[in-house]
């Protein structure tokens, strides 16, 4: 299994080996739906060696699901969400933790299946040698770490949030990075003291203690990460009716039945692809909370509810009295005169007519 070379990424990769079970060469129809692949899938992958390998898949699916489709690779997890939701294309296969981050800003979008390499439930590890001092990651500093080719999103993603926590970015944190063959040579060469540590994913470590029990027992985890859901193929309800979706589906969900299908997932480090778990959205959920989602897929912040102020007058305020116009009249348009400081010091009140009245009875 370790020595396998992970072309473009386990999940796609599955997934075509699934499909070849079928006979290649049977007939397809006009329109096949198109199936956006998210970019992360093909991190040690050429885009020419991608296109190779995603070429002879429509014939590939048609035989084996009934339905002709088309690969095509998506670009980053936001722009496929959009091209799913604006029909782009008609079927979207995600990293799980990037599905958690598509799903808050499209919440229309819909988990048609997993795809899983014996658990739904994927773990990462920081694994070291048993004999050496290193006892948390901080004690990593400046070491060299082995990351095998074809290291799955959760294993970047899990050493990333590591090194976030210590204030820096990997390659700052690390003294260097070594690209190992794979799982197995990477571990080799923690227990050969080739490098100080390896990122793992869980199955695989798991795999190499049942296969070097000696050399597996020389090996410690020093960090583990919470648990990341699977791989997901994701659709549109909108877009494609109920008969076709099921009619792909059951195509999937059968691969592990056939021998050239297993294999194939075998050699791909996947065992098939499963039903939805019961307990996919709250690990969705979990995970989007701890690895929040980057800004181009952050759920719009609701509009702040602003209070209109209420312009009635309080009842309890008493109100206090104002003189009226015609108490009060101010001296405007007047020339100025010689006096003109002194007028401005007397005051500008001008006597009502009941005033006037009163001075004209005393005159």
């Amino acid at each position: 299994m370790y020595r396998s070379k992970h072309i473009p990424g386990a999940l796609i990769l599955g997934l075509i080996g699934m499909l070849a079970t079928a006979n290649a060469q049977a007939e397809e129809p006009t329109k096949p739906i198109k199936i956006g692949l998210v970019k992360t899938l093909f991190r040690d992958t050429s885009p020419r060696m991608a296109m190779v390998v995603l070429k002879p898949f429509s014939s590939i699916m048609y035989s084996m699901t009934g339905v002709h489709g088309e690969l095509t690779i998506g670009g980053e997890a936001g722009e496929l969400a959009k091209q799913l939701a604006d029909n782009e294309v008609q079927l979207a296969i995600f990293h799980g933790v990037e599905y958690a981050w598509v799903q808050q800003k499209y919440p229309q979008l819909k988990p048609l299946m997993v795809a899983v390499n014996w658990t739904p439930h994927l773990r990462a590890h920081i694994v070291v040698s048993a004999a050496s001092e290193f006892q948390t990651f901080a004690d990593l500093q400046d070491q060299i770490i082995a990351m095998p080719r074809g290291t799955r999103e959760h294993c970047r993603m899990f050493l990333d949030r590591l090194c976030q926590q210590q204030g820096k970015t990997p390659k700052q944190f690390f003294d260097r990075i070594t690209k190992s063959f794979c799982v197995e040579d990477a571990l080799d060469d923690v227990v050969d003291d080739v490098v100080q540590a390896a990122v793992v994913d869980d199955v695989a470590f798991e795999s190499y203690r049942e296969q070097k029990r000696v050399r597996a027992s020389r090996l410690k985890k020093i960090a583990t990460s919470e648990i990341f859901p699977a791989g997901v193929v994701v659709y549109n309800p909108a877009i494609l009716n109920d008969e076709l979706l099921a009619k792909f589906r059951q195509g999937m969900l059968k691969a592990r039945d056939h021998v050239l299908g297993k294999r194939m997932l075998m050699l791909w480090n996947l065992t098939g692809f499963e039903d939805i778990p019961t307990d996919y959205q709250a690990t969705l959920t979990n995970i989007a909370r701890i690895y929040p989602a980057p800004a181009s897929l952050a759920p719009a912040k609701p509009a702040t509810n602003v209070k209109l102020v209420d312009q009635k007058k309080p009842a309890n305020v008493i109100p206090v009295p104002t003189q009226t116009q015609a108490e009060i009249k101010v001296v405007k348009d007047k020339k100025p005169s010689p006096t003109a400081g002194k007028e401005q010091d007397k005051a500008i009140v001008k006597p009502s007519d009941d005033a006037k009245i009163t001075n004209q009875n005393r005159e």
